[in-house]
């Protein structure tokens, strides 16, 4: 009887030298999301393709990247490509069918499709809430009116605050 690997899978030593990430490193990206959990764990332990394909598809992204090929993609970006890609892409990328482009990951990822849209989910993950923090009126970083945001209103500290307190108190 021939050996299949769809339906008999991999060892961790099979997939670490077939894609060279380490156990931990596995392990840190099943952690993370990026790969499914297997039930059994152990030396007979048995991985199936699509953890291999992911693997593939993580280290033909990392190698766009090195080249420029494309723009940085995070792991956050990585699980949502996983989770809204066809499995044939995954698997075409990681058997060598189909190369890294933009489009295969932001076709999947509108936050890492342009510098402008990449800088307008960095100001609203930073964003204060509530009027604290270094914010645009302490001189944040963040655009000039009109530059990014037509509709964004100038903030400006409460009368008798100063930067670094909301409420005027230096520390």
């Amino acid at each position: 009887m021939a050996f299949d690997r769809e339906t008999e899978g991999y060892t961790a030593a099979e997939l670490q030298r077939e894609t060279g990430f380490d156990r931990r490193t596995i392990a840190y990206y099943v952690h993370e999301g990026l790969l499914p959990k297997v039930g059994r764990r152990g030396s007979r332990t048995r991985y199936p393709k699509l953890i291999r394909d992911r693997l593939l598809f993580i280290r033909a992204v990392r190698e766009a990247e090195q080249r420029g090929t494309v723009a940085p993609v995070s792991l956050r970006d990585l699980r949502e490509i996983f989770e809204q890609a066809p499995l044939e892409l995954i698997s075409s990328v990681a058997d060598g069918r189909t190369s890294v482009t933009p489009e295969v990951v932001t076709g999947v990822s509108p936050s890492i499709r342009s510098p402008a849209l990449r800088r307008a989910a960095i100001e609203d993950r930073w964003r204060p809430s509530g009027g604290t923090g270094p914010g645009p009126a302490c001189g944040g970083g963040w655009p000039k009116q009109g530059s990014m945001n037509p509709s964004r209103k100038k903030e400006s500290l409460p009368k008798g605050a100063t930067c670094g307190t909301a409420t005027g108190r230096r520390k």
